[in-house]
């Protein structure tokens, strides 16, 4: 009994790696939209971006972009931990364009790095 709930925090952190994951190739995609758009995508569905991580312990994906007329100039990808990851200390991941990795642990403050 002492021993599961060891457990369960060490599955819990193994699965960070999928809403990491999820980001990364957010942001290739991200990227490529950008190289043939000269703008960024605003939408998930403009650069075929999913919403939920592979393994699905991640979802909510959303872009907030940074606007200079009508192009899209930066953006900021965040992810929320769901289902048996709710009890996760680490409970969102962001991205932004400029490559600063940022996670909140239960919402609250974000700090630099993953």
């Amino acid at each position: 009994m002492i021993a599961y709930p060891s457990y369960l925090d060490s599955i819990r952190k193994s699965r960070r790696a999928d809403g990491q994951a999820a980001l990364l190739d957010a942001a290739h995609k991200m990227e490529a939209f950008y190289a043939r758009n000269a703008t960024y995508s605003t939408t998930l569905a403009d650069s075929n971006i999913s919403a939920t991580s592979p393994e699905t312990f991640y979802s909510g994906l959303v872009i907030a972009k940074g606007n200079t007329g009508n192009i899209a100039t930066s953006y900021i990808l965040t992810i929320s931990a769901n289902g048996s990851q709710d009890d996760d200390t680490i409970s969102k991941y962001r991205l932004s364009s400029t490559g600063l990795k940022q996670q909140t642990e239960n919402g609250t403050t974000w700090e630099n790095g993953w």
